[in-house]
């Protein structure tokens, strides 16, 4: 690690380097969305760009993957990664309620993995998405349906913990529903999941949400006692439930 890289830089490789549980969910996530061959493909939140190259390897030469995120030092990851042979990759800046540059019915698919829940206006961002995709593309999209108990308790553990609470949207399943029947949408499929967070140790779940927030939780800023506490609750694997919604929307 240099020392004369940003702050964000050093939790944009952590987050590269630990996010393999959201990586595989992309996965399950890609087996669903289907993305064809020689089709436009929309990364919406491709963070460090794991799931871009998957995508861009999956739709061919002759396909084209946009992959978008609004964090300037995961999307410097992303193309750090980025294999030199796949030319049919772009990565751009870019905000789910406002998909600057993607033009109206553009895009084949609109694959989204794990970011909703930090989108605030969900409304904006379904418009935005309806208006991109071609009559017959698919928004395929996987992300936390409802606040973690024991996230938000490690959060609240730390000074800037409160404003990433505030910053995760979550909405009940009739406001999810009546969101969607706004749009030009049909459901596919439409899953709620039960999932669980786990890792070896305590401290991998500290790097990964050190990672996942951007720093703004740190294990170091906890208060002695309370990282003594957590260490007797977990003294060897940590597990954290999580709940998740699945959407497979056509557009009509």
């Amino acid at each position: 690690m240099l020392f004369n890289e940003p702050t964000g830089a050093n939790f944009a490789r952590k987050y590269a380097e630990i996010s393999h549980w959201q990586f595989t969910r992309g996965l399950a996530l890609l087996e669903i969305a289907e993305p064809s061959e020689a089709s436009v493909v929309l990364d919406l939140g491709c963070g460090t760009g794991a799931l871009s190259v998957e995508l861009a390897r999956r739709v061919g030469p002759r396909g084209q993957v946009i992959a978008l995120d609004p964090d300037a030092e995961r999307l410097r990851e992303a193309v750090a990664m980025q294999p030199p042979e796949l030319t049919n990759l772009e990565f751009r800046p870019g905000r789910a309620q406002h998909l600057k540059g993607v033009a109206d019915s553009s895009v084949d698919l609109v694959f989204s993995n794990y970011v909703l829940q930090w989108v605030l206006d969900h409304a904006a961002t379904l418009r935005e998405v309806e208006r991109v995709l071609r009559p017959g593309g698919s928004f395929a999209a996987e992300f936390v349906g409802e606040a973690s108990p024991l996230l938000e308790e490690l959060l609240r553990l730390v000074p800037e913990g409160d404003a990433v609470i505030q910053a995760n949207a979550f909405r009940e399943d009739l406001e999810w529903r009546a969101l969607v029947a706004e749009r030009a949408f049909d459901i596919v499929q439409w899953d709620w999941l039960a999932l669980s967070l786990d890792f070896d140790c305590l401290a991998q779940l500290y790097e990964w949400l050190e990672g996942t927030t951007h720093g703004k939780f740190q294990a170091a800023k906890m208060p002695a006692e309370e990282r003594a506490a957590f260490a007797v609750r977990f003294p060897d694997r940590a597990s954290c439930p999580i709940t998740s919604l699945r959407v497979l929307l056509a557009r009509r």
